[in-house]
């Protein structure tokens, strides 16, 4: 049986092997949510949740950060580490 992400959706195996980072995603100048958004859905990003004007959280490909950061200031969360 395929596995699924949170959506429910099948993943490839390209995808099962992604090492996803969660990021929050401020538009650079002259840019737009919808842009910034237009680059997260390019880019196979999950969980995408607009938290206030101009102000994006998403999961994301670590591949993908380099082209995000055309459109937008990208900052990686930071990960809790169990002790």
């Amino acid at each position: 049986m395929a596995k699924k992400n949170s959506a429910g959706k099948s993943i490839g195996p390209a995808e099962a092997g992604v090492e996803w980072v969660a990021v929050m995603l401020e538009p650079k100048g002259g840019r737009t949510n919808q842009e910034v958004l237009g680059a997260l859905r390019d880019a196979g990003a999950r969980e995408v949740d607009v938290l206030a004007p101009r102000f994006i959280s998403a999961q994301a490909p670590s591949s993908s950060l380099a082209d995000l950061g055309e459109v937008a200031e990208v900052h990686v969360k930071a990960r809790k580490q169990m002790h």
